[in-house]
């Protein structure tokens, strides 16, 4: 027997189109509600089109830290998929080696960032985000 599972992200946008808010839930979770979120990174592969499908978003709020915290634990899972999917052990392992990689480099970052003019709770910066119609277009 088949069933549908839904995951949905709602993103509230400010007059620029940029994100403001975030959160999701998923229909097979245990967590009561929607839970707030500051980072999306949503992958797809079009099997059809054979392409990847792409869209990366964060919070106006989002803070440095938990950006570079985000990248680091998300290389860190896609070599878990790649594991689980290829059973490629040597991919895998380069895979987490760039997780490793980067982590240190967030944490030498952030370590000479707060000792200098920026905080580790530093917001990224508005400029960089781009308008979610220009992603979806």
């Amino acid at each position: 027997m088949s069933r549908t599972a839904v995951i949905e992200v709602e993103v509230t946008l400010n007059e620029q189109q940029l994100p403001i808010r975030m959160q999701w839930s998923a229909t097979d979770s245990s967590m009561n509600g929607p839970r707030q979120c500051a980072v999306a990174n949503v992958t797809l592969w079009d099997a059809e089109c054979k392409s990847l499908s792409a869209i990366g978003l964060w919070t106006l709020d989002c803070r440095l830290e938990d950006m570079y915290s985000f990248i680091g634990e998300s290389l860190g899972q896609l070599a878990q998929v790649c594991q689980n999917a290829t059973h490629d052990e040597e991919l895998t392992q380069m895979i987490y080696a760039c997780a490793s990689r980067a982590s240190s480099h967030a944490v030498q970052k952030l370590s000479a960032d707060s000792d200098s003019t920026r905080k580790s709770t530093t917001k990224l910066n508005a400029a960089d985000a781009v308008p979610i119609k220009a992603l979806v277009d």
